[in-house]
């Protein structure tokens, strides 16, 4: 039942006689302070909580313990919350939206968000300690909030509801995308076929990937999908008039009615852009750990009858994302197929070594 509700309901008329000042407010204010200050660790008489009413509220005068319990009988009996009988004779509320644990969970999540600008982040943490209680301070998350790398674009938020806004109308988005610079400024990368540099794309979904906001879409010039970073995405309008490509178009689209979002991500290590292939490596057990993190179930592994400390992986995923983790791991994994991929770090690890000597 929501609090809404409460205040526009018929309390009883020992609320409206007892001089407190408040009246009908007073059920309100009862349900705040169990809200605030109890659980099942800390139920709370009635006596406390007529003490908090007093002290919250500014009161001439202290509720007395029966009108505290008459108006908990009430959200009990006629607006259905949860109240449960704790030690000491004390209550407590239960079926909160969300218990401390939930709570501090996310607010380490919302602090370590590097898609959340700073002053963002404090703010979702300030709304978010609202929801706990006295003994669960999430304050202590806002000195983590300067410590982590984050994103310079305050627009992450209006680009979401743009995006939003373009999928539910069925229509095409216009955005500048932009590198960073060497002070980690925003670089416009202009689309050169675009009159005002301006990229345009059908938006299909937005997904977060690796701690980043992505757009899923395509261009008019192409049937294959492509993903933009939020973060990276300034000047967006929704383009007025336009129809989006239907998504059945697209290439990767099934005949099962849909497009599976969860094999595009699977598919994309790290969220590179460019060409899917099956790609097989042979690589040490001494990195399973990194493979699992990396690809997950996309990984096919099975062990060497003849080999105890290597493992043979084949994954389904760009080619470019390959190249990385190949890179990345270059004395402890090789990949086998496909040879153009091969070729191309053979050639790549020979311009290292030149460097190096």
């Amino acid at each position: 039942m929501s609090e809404e509700k409460v205040k526009q309901s018929e309390v009883d008329t020992e609320n409206e006689s007892t001089g407190y000042g408040i009246g009908r407010a007073l059920i309100l204010c009862v349900l705040k302070i169990l809200e605030k200050y109890s659980d099942a660790d800390h139920p709370l008489t009635r006596e406390a909580i007529a003490v908090k009413v007093q002290k919250e509220f500014n009161l001439k005068q202290k509720p007395t313990r029966t009108t505290v319990g008459n108006n908990i009988n009430l959200l009990k009996e006629n607006f259905k919350y949860n109240i449960a009988d704790g030690k000491n004779g004390g209550a407590y509320l239960v079926g909160k939206t969300f218990d401390d644990l939930e709570l501090k969970m996310l607010a380490s999540s919302i602090a370590t968000a590097k898609f959340l600008p700073a002053k963002q982040a404090k703010e979702l943490l300030g709304k978010l300690n609202e929801l706990s209680s006295e003994y669960n301070n999430l304050n202590k998350g806002v000195g983590l909030v300067e410590k982590y790398i984050r994103t310079n674009n305050r627009d992450l938020s209006y680009n979401l509801e743009v995006i939003y806004d373009a999928i539910k109308e069925n229509k095409q988005i216009k955005f500048v995308y932009n590198d960073l610079g060497v002070k980690g400024e925003l670089v416009p990368r202009y689309q050169k076929k675009a009159e005002d540099g301006r990229y345009t794309i059908n938006p299909y979904e937005v997904i977060c990937n690796d701690g980043n906001f992505y757009v899923i879409g395509s261009t008019y010039e192409y049937k294959n999908l492509r993903h933009y970073r939020l973060d990276r995405i300034t000047q967006i309008d929704i383009v007025e008039n336009s129809k989006r490509t239907p998504l059945k178009e697209m290439e990767g689209y099934t005949d099962k009615g849909y497009f599976e979002l969860t094999n595009y991500v699977r598919d994309h290590l790290k969220m590179f852009n460019g060409e899917v292939k099956r790609v097989k490596f042979k690589a040490s057990k001494s990195i399973l750990n990194y493979i699992w993190d990396t690809f997950g179930d996309n990984a096919e592994i099975r062990e060497l009858a003849d080999d105890k400390d290597n493992v043979i992986f084949t994954v389904r995923t760009a080619i470019d994302g390959a190249k990385v983790f190949a890179k990345q791991f270059c004395t402890a994994c090789e990949v086998l197929q496909p040879q153009e991929l091969r070729d191309e770090l053979k050639q790549e690890f020979a311009q290292v070594a030149e460097k190096y000597r």
